[in-house]
């Protein structure tokens, strides 16, 4: 069933997902966009931050990770935080990447 809604007399477009204040929202409703692209940035910035991490003391490399990682997944938690469980149990392995980093643990674990 589609609806037609209009705004000022023009048909408003539908879109899969939308942007707003950095939370990315779908037509459906549902958080696994938000989360994989939250994943990616994280992923993408822990690699980076790995490279210096090992001239860093635990509390320097905690400060990056949090400032500069955690604070992605953490972002409008209560918005979705009732995600599928899937998409939390993503997100709960990217947060142990973090964890692993600040530490300086293998992935092997």
């Amino acid at each position: 069933m589609t609806t037609n809604i209009v705004l000022d007399g023009k048909p408003l477009d539908e879109c899969e997902t939308i942007t707003s204040l950095g939370l990315i929202i779908d037509n459906k409703l549902q958080w696994t966009t938000h989360i994989n692209e939250a994943i990616r940035k994280t992923n993408f910035k822990l690699y980076t931050i790995r490279q210096i991490t090992p001239y860093c003391s635990i509390e320097k490399s905690n400060l990056l990770i949090s400032a500069m990682c955690v604070f992605l997944i953490r972002y409008s938690v209560l918005v979705w935080g009732s995600a599928k469980k899937s998409d939390i149990n993503s997100v709960d392995k990217c947060l142990m990447r973090c964890v692993r980093a600040v530490f300086k643990v293998s992935n092997a674990c």
